[in-house]
């Protein structure tokens, strides 16, 4: 139980710091769109476009652990991202 009160607390803590981080990007991001005379709808744009792109790699990632866990857990390993062929390979067409 003292495992999940640690856990809960610093999950509400890391929450805390991705808000501020949150606000200050739509700081930053204001900046750019008062240098460049953007109108207000292209900045609320780039903010929802950010905000998607954070929850798609957000997904993938997730996505990608869950993968990588059952591999492990059913005892196979994962496949390497790109395996080049060695030098007197079958597979070598060269």
């Amino acid at each position: 139980m003292e495992q999940l009160v640690r856990y809960a607390n610093k999950s509400a803590g890391w929450i805390r710091i991705a808000s501020c981080a949150f606000l200050v990007a739509l700081k930053e991001t204001w900046s750019p769109k008062e240098i460049y005379h953007w109108p207000v709808p292209v900045y609320v744009l780039v903010v929802v476009l950010m905000l998607v792109a954070c929850a798609l790699n957000t997904l993938v990632r997730q996505r990608r652990t869950h993968d990588i866990m059952a591999q492990v857990g059913s005892g196979s390993a994962p496949a390497p991202a790109s395996q080049a062929p060695r030098q007197g390979d079958s597979r070598d067409l060269s």
